[in-house]
């Protein structure tokens, strides 16, 4: 998961996945902005379910968040203030 800025940080990063039921995990609850370029890998065990990631960007400027598996980007979207891409297991590790 990568997220990116226009003004090099977010005011938030939230993201959630199908092996803890969908729990909304918040990178910071500090209430401090988080510096940009930010990435998280996180491992997905589930094949049912979606792995969604949002991003809040400062006022006038633009987040950019990217779902990944290595360097294939598999969902990417742009906002102002808030980008939120979505992918599913399935597309993410097709069956071989």
């Amino acid at each position: 998961m990568e997220v990116t800025s226009t003004s090099g940080e977010v005011e938030a990063i939230n993201w959630r996945g199908p092996d803890d039921n969908n729990k909304t995990h918040e990178v910071s609850d500090s209430g401090e902005p988080i510096e940009t370029p930010w990435s998280e890998r996180i491992e997905v065990a589930s094949e049912r379910g979606v792995i969604v990631l949002t991003a809040l960007a400062p006022l006038g400027a633009t987040a950019t968040c990217r779902l990944l598996v290595g360097d294939k980007v598999l969902a990417e979207e742009s906002g102002r203030p808030i980008a939120s891409c979505m992918v599913t297991p399935q597309r993410a590790f097709p069956a071989s």
